[in-house]
C-alpha cells in the first residue's frame, strides 16, 4: 500500500514516527505531504525523522487534489480535521477513492473550558484574522477547498453554506476550528482519538458518526509506558550537553515546559513578554537553589527566546522530554498534553497564575493534579495530590492490554479497515 501523511509542516513527523516503522516493516510505502513553504523557505523533498517529506511545491502545483490524483495513495492520514484545508483533503479523497484517517495529536479544552479558550483566542478586531492571513487564505487555502469541491460536487460552490463556512474561518479561525459549522466535508472515514472524553466531542461537535470514532490512546506513549516499566531514563543515555552537566555537578533544576503562546497570539503574550516572564521565573527559582531548564514548544522559534542570562537558565528545543522530566525536581507548566508526563512520573507540577498566564485556559483546573502559583514571590507550591492523580490516570489515560498497543490499533485501521 501507498500511505500518505498530511500536516502543515515537517514537525508533524514526530506524530507519525511511532507507527511509521511498523508500516514500513510490513512493506508499505509512506510519504508526508506538507505545506511548509506557505510560511517559510523549506526543501521540496527531504527526510525528517526517517520519513520522506515532500512540500506541495515538489509537485509544481498549489492544489492538493492534483497531488493526490497524481500519486494515487491508498490512504491519507491527517493530524487535523477542523480547518478549511482539511475540507479540501476530504473532498479530494472522496472523489479519488482514497481512504481517510484522522489521528488526534494533542489535548485541548472541552465543555466550558472550550468556551473560555474561544474567548481567550478571539481576534482583537472582527476582521483581524482576515487582515493578517488574507494572502495565504485567498491565494492558497480557499482555492484548494474550492478546487476540491469543484471536482467532487461542483454545485456546492453556489450553495450559501460554502460561503458561510469560508467566512467563519476569516472572521474567527479558532472558533471556526473548535466549533465548526456544516461539518459533513470534514469527516474522515476514521477518527482516532485519545480517550472517551474526546470521543464525545468529535461525535457531538464535529458530528462524526460513533462507529467511525476509535479510542486508541496516545501512540507516542507506547514507548513511554515501556520506559516507565523498565525505569529507562538514564541521564548519560538520554540527556546530552548542559542538562547532563547539571546533574553530574550535583545541582538541581526546575523544568519550564513552554507553550508557544506568542505564536498562537494568546492575549497578553508577545515575544518580549515571554522572555521577561521566563527571566522572572528563572530568578525566582534560583533563590530556591534551582537552575531553570526551558523546554520550548515545537512551533516556537528558538531565536526568539534569547534570554541573555547567566548559566542559571538553559533553553532547549530538541531533547528527550521524558528523561528531562524524570530528572527534574519539579515542572512549571500551563495547560498542555505534556502535563501528563510529570503526572505519570510523579513530579510536582506548578502552574503560574500571575501576569498574562491568567489568560491561558486551564482545563486541568478541576482535576486537582497540579498546584497553583498565584504570585511570583509566593512560596512555590510543590505538593502532590496522589489520589487525584490516580483518578486522572485511571479515567483519562488509555492503557492497552498485553499484546496490544496504540500503534497496533492505528496500523490495523490504516491497512485493514
Amino acid at each position: 500500500m501507498k500511505i500518505f501523511y498530511y500536516d502543515v509542516w515537517t514537525h508533524g513527523t514526530r506524530c507519525f514516527v511511532p507507527f511509521d516503522k511498523e508500516l514500513k516493516r510490513l512493506g508499505h510505502e509512506t510519504v508526508l505531504i506538507h505545506t511548509g513553504s506557505y510560511k517559510e523557505n523549506t526543501p521540496k523533498e527531504e527526510v525528517v525523522n526517517g520519513i520522506l517529506c515532500r512540500d506541495i511545491s515538489y509537485y509544481n502545483t498549489r492544489f492538493i487534489y492534483k497531488v493526490l490524483k497524481r500519486e494515487k495513495p491508498d490512504v491519507l492520514v491527517s493530524l487535523n480535521t477542523k480547518y478549511i484545508w482539511d475540507r479540501a483533503n476530504v473532498m479530494a479523497c472522496r472523489k479519488l477513492g482514497i481512504k481517510t484517517v484522522f489521528l488526534m495529536h494533542g489535548d485541548f479544552p472541552l465543555g466550558d473550558y472550550l468556551k473560555d479558550a474561544i474567548e481567550a483566542f478571539k481576534p482583537k478586531s472582527k476582521f483581524s484574522n482576515k487582515k493578517n492571513k488574507a494572502f495565504l487564505y485567498l491565494s492558497k487555502i480557499i482555492p484548494n477547498y474550492f478546487y476540491s469541491v469543484l471536482n467532487k460536487k461542483p454545485l456546492f460552490l453556489l450553495n450559501i453554506k460554502l460561503w458561510k463556512i469560508v467566512f467563519s474561518y476569516l472572521r474567527d479561525q479558532y472558533q471556526a476550528m473548535m466549533q465548526p459549522i456544516y461539518t459533513e466535508d470534514l469527516l474522515n472515514d476514521y477518527c482516532l482519538v485519545y480517550s472517551k472524553k474526546y470521543e464525545e466531542y468529535y461525535k457531538e461537535v464535529v458530528n462524526y458518526p460513533k462507529d467511525r470514532i476509535i479510542v486508541v490512546g496516545k501512540p507516542d506513549y507506547d514507548v513511554f509506558y515501556r520506559r516507565i516499566a523498565k525505569n529507562d531514563f538514564d541521564a548519560s543515555t538520554y540527556l546530552k550537553g548542559k542538562p547532563y552537566k547539571i546533574l553530574t555537578s550535583g545541582k538541581k533544576y526546575a523544568l519550564y515546559i513552554e507553550n508557544g503562546y506568542p505564536e498562537v497570539k494568546l492575549k497578553g503574550w508577545t515575544d518580549e513578554y515571554r522572555i521577561q516572564h521566563i527571566k522572572n521565573i528563572a530568578y525566582r527559582v534560583k533563590r530556591e537553589g534551582y537552575i531553570l531548564v526551558v523546554k520550548l514548544h515545537p512551533h516556537t522559534d528558538i531565536s526568539k527566546v534569547n534570554l541573555d542570562m547567566d548559566d542559571n537558565t538553559i533553553v532547549l528545543k530538541e531533547t528527550d522530554i521524558y528523561a528531562l522530566v524524570y530528572h527534574s525536581s519539579f515542572c512549571i507548566v500551563h495547560a498542555s498534553t505534556t502535563n501528563e508526563i510529570p503526572i505519570l512520573l510523579n513530579k510536582p507540577i506548578v502552574y503560574p497564575k500571575f501576569g498574562a498566564s491568567k489568560n491561558a485556559v486551564d482545563y486541568f483546573k478541576d482535576l486537582k493534579v497540579i498546584e497553583y502559583w498565584q504570585n511570583l514571590n509566593d512560596k512555590i507550591p510543590l505538593s502532590i495530590n496522589k489520589e487525584a492523580r490516580e483518578d486522572y490516570i485511571k479515567n483519562d489515560l488509555v492503557f492497552h492490554q498485553k499484546g496490544s498497543s496504540s500503534v497496533s490499533q492505528i496500523v490495523d485501521v490504516i491497512i485493514n479497515n
